[in-house]
């Protein structure tokens, strides 16, 4: 009987632990969950941005003469703010004689509200 006294309480005191400890682990895993990932935040940015470059280059190709012949000769260059998005890149394409040019193009976007850009302009410049 004495050992039922002692034993009682103790296994009390660790059911009220346990259930602590389990009620924790279940919040911090659903705070975990919550909070948005960055790798997913800078994949979606990227995706963003890597859709707003193929625009911009759907664009310019359909400036050029040739458009069939339009070499992408540099990486974008662009530079993202808040509420406009401005890329850069240098191109070179055929004109109607086969003679080949150089061109760099600036591509203009504006913010959407919604994570995206619209508003798209190129403006084409010969390079040579």
């Amino acid at each position: 009987m004495h050992v039922l006294k002692i034993t009682v309480p103790f296994v009390a005191i660790l059911m009220v632990l346990s259930a602590m400890l389990w009620t924790g682990s279940c919040e911090s895993s659903t705070h975990e969950r919550e909070q948005p990932n960055r790798d997913s935040t800078a994949q979606s940015l990227s995706y963003v941005m890597r859709t707003a470059i193929s625009r911009c280059d759907s664009m310019a190709r359909a400036k050029l003469y040739r458009p069939d012949t339009m070499e992408l000769v540099s990486e974008p260059e662009a530079i993202d703010i808040k509420t406009s998005l401005s890329i850069a890149r240098n191109i070179a394409a055929m004109d109607k004689y086969g003679t080949r040019y150089g061109y760099r193009y600036i591509c203009m976007a504006t913010a959407d509200g919604r994570g995206g850009w619209t508003g798209f302009s190129v403006e084409l410049t010969p390079s040579n």
